[in-house]
C-alpha cells in the first residue's frame, strides 16, 4: 500500500506507530498475528550507516543480540585462558560459556555469514564488494544496503519511508522490480507518483487528520478521490441549502404567532440534523498553491558561467574530463546521469566550492550572483531553532511582517512558524531551506535535487 498526503500530514508518524517506535495517544494498534515482525526503512537511514565500515561489517551490525553474545563468548574465552590455575573460577567461566553457547544456538549464529551473503546476492552485490568501504558507494547502492539490512531482520511486513529519495532512474527501476517480486505486505511513503503507480495496489490518503483507503494504484486513486470529493461537496452544498432555506423561513415568520408550532418543528429539525449521524461535515478544502518569487538581482546578459577544458576527480582518478560548457541568460539546463557520475561535483565546481584539477570554471563577471541549493541542504538546518528563527538568521533587513508573509507563501502560517525545525517532516524542512534561499537575490540558480521530500503540490 502507498501512504500519500501533503508534507506534515502525518505519514512518517503513522509508520513510526505501525513499527512500534511511537505509542498512539489513544486507541490501539491491532496486530493480525502474534509473530508479526515489522522492519522499517527510515527516511534518514543513510545517516545511520557507518561510512568507515566495510559492506560485510555494515550488514553484520543488524545482529545486535548476536554480536553481544559473540563478544561475551570472546571475553569468556580470554578469561578462561587467564584462569588455568584456578579450577573453581574455570568451572564458573565454563558454565557461563555453556549458557552463552545455548543462546548462540538459539540465535542460529552459525548461519550469520551465509545469511549476509544471501542478502548481498539479492541486492546485486558481488563477493569482491564485501570488503569495500560504505563511503565508496553511491546513493543507489547505499539504498540497497539499507534494504538488505531490514531484510536480514526476517520481516513479514515492510515499512519504507521515501525509499526513492536521492536515487537515479536506474536505481529506482531496480527498486521497483525488487519490491514487486517480494511476497511481503508493505507500506510505502513516497511522493514519486510513477513509482507508486507501478508498485502499489492500494493507496491510503492522509488528509485533515484522517485516512481514507482506495483500491488500485496512484492514478486510480486520483480519479476515485475526485469522484468522492465531488460527491461529498455536492451533498454538503445540498444540506447547507436546505438548512439555509429552513432558517430563512423561520426568520420570515418568527413574529407570526399562528406559525409558532411550525417554527419550533423546523428549528428542532435543523438541530436534530446538525447533531445527528447524517449531518454532512464540510469537506476539506484544497490548500493554496505553493508560490514564491526571488528578490530582484542585477541583470546579466551573455555568458554567465564557462567551463573551459575542465577535468576533475579525486585521489588521482578523474570523474569528469575535458568539459567545455557555457551557460547564458535564459538557459535552463538539467544534469542527468547515474549516481556517482559526477553531477553534484559539476555543480560544486560551477558555484566555486571546488577548484578543478585541470582547466577552468569562470563566472561572467561581478554581476553574476549564484544561489546554490545543495542536495542535503535541509539536513544542515539547526534542529533546535524554530522555523521563524531559522529564517531570521539569514534575513538582510526584512521586517518581521515581511518574513511572516514570505513564510506564509511557503505554507507556514499562524503558530507553525514557532515549530521547532526538529519536529518538521522532511518536506517541511525542504520548504524552510528553500525559503532561506529566497531571501538572497540571485541571477543564477543552481539546484541539486530540490524536490526530494517535497509532496506533489510543492513539486
Amino acid at each position: 500500500a502507498g501512504l500519500v498526503g501533503v508534507n506534515g500530514g502525518g505519514k512518517s508518524t503513522l509508520l513510526k506507530v505501525m513499527s512500534g517506535e511511537l505509542e498512539p495517544l489513544s486507541g490501539d494498534v491491532v496486530k493480525s498475528a502474534k509473530d508479526l515482525r515489522v522492519s522499517f526503512l527510515r527516511q534518514e537511514f543513510v545517516d545511520e550507516l557507518v561510512l568507515e565500515n566495510t559492506l560485510r561489517e555494515e550488514f553484520m551490525t543488524v545482529f545486535v543480540e548476536e554480536n553481544r553474545v559473540a563478544k561475551a563468548l570472546e571475553d569468556c574465552q580470554a578469561e578462561l585462558e587467564a584462569a588455568t590455575s584456578e579450577p573453581e573460577k574455570m568451572d564458573d567461566i565454563l558454565e557461563r560459556m555453556q549458557d552463552l553457547q545455548s543462546q548462540a544456538d538459539g540465535l542460529r549464529m552459525d548461519t550469520l555469514e551465509s545469511r549476509v551473503q544471501k542478502v548481498m546476492d539479492m541486492m546485486g552485490f558481488v563477493s569482491s564488494d564485501a570488503d569495500e568501504k560504505v563511503s565508496s558507494l553511491s546513493g543507489g547502492w547505499k539504498m540497497r544496503i539499507g534494504l538488505g539490512k531490514i531484510l536480514l531482520q526476517d520481516p513479514n511486513v515492510l515499512l519504507l519511508d521515501e525509499p526513492t529519495n536521492h536515487l537515479d532512474l536506474e536505481s529506482v527501476e531496480w527498486l521497483e522490480t525488487f519490491l514487486k517480486n517480494q511476497n511481503l505486505p508493505m507500506v510505502i511513503v513516497s511522493h514519486d507518483r510513477e513509482f507508486l503507480d507501478r508498485v502499489c495496489n492500494k493507496i491510503v490518503d492522509c488528509e485533515a487528520g484522517t485516512t481514507t483507503s482506495y483500491d488500485g494504484n496512484y492514478s486510480r486513486f486520483l480519479k476515485l478521490k475526485k469522484q468522492r470529493m465531488d460527491s461529498w461537496q455536492s451533498a454538503y452544498n445540498n444540506q447547507q441549502k436546505k438548512i439555509k432555506e429552513d432558517q430563512s423561513w423561520i426568520n420570515k415568520f418568527k413574529t407570526d404567532s399562528s406559525k409558532s408550532s411550525q417554527i419550533k418543528s423546523r428549528q428542532r429539525a435543523i438541530e436534530k440534523l446538525q447533531s445527528g449521524p447524517d449531518f454532512v461535515q464540510k469537506p476539506p478544502q484544497p490548500g493554496k498553491p505553493f508560490r514564491f518569487r526571488f528578490p530582484p538581482a542585477p541583470r546579466c546578459d551573455g555568458e554567465l558561467v564557462d567551463f573551459k577544458d575542465m577535468s576533475h576527480g579525486y585521489n588521482g582518478q578523474m570523474l569528469v574530463e575535458d568539459v567545455d560548457l557555457g551557460f547564458e541568460t535564459g538557459d535552463r539546463v538539467a544534469f542527468l546521469g547515474p549516481n556517482g557520475a559526477g553531477k553534484s561535483t559539476l555543480l560544486r565546481l560551477l558555484v566555486g566550492q571546488e577548484e578543478p584539477v585541470k582547466g577552468s570554471v569562470k563566472k561572467g563577471g561581478d554581476n553574476v550572483i549564484i544561489n546554490y541549493f545543495e542536495q542535503n541542504q535541509a539536513d544542515a538546518l539547526d534542529l533546535e531553532k524554530t522555523v521563524l528563527e531559522t529564517i531570521e538568521e539569514v534575513s538582510s533587513g526584512q521586517s518581521y511582517t515581511d518574513l511572516r508573509k514570505l513564510l506564509g507563501q511557503f505554507l507556514f502560517k499562524g503558530e507553525t512558524v514557532h515549530k521547532m525545525v526538529g519536529n518538521l517532516s522532511g518536506g517541511e524542512k525542504a520548504r524552510v531551506a528553500l525559503c532561506r534561499m529566497m531571501l538572497q537575490p540571485c541571477n543564477v540558480l543552481v539546484l541539486d535535487e530540490p524536490t526530494n521530500h517535497l509532496d506533489q503540490k510543492a513539486k
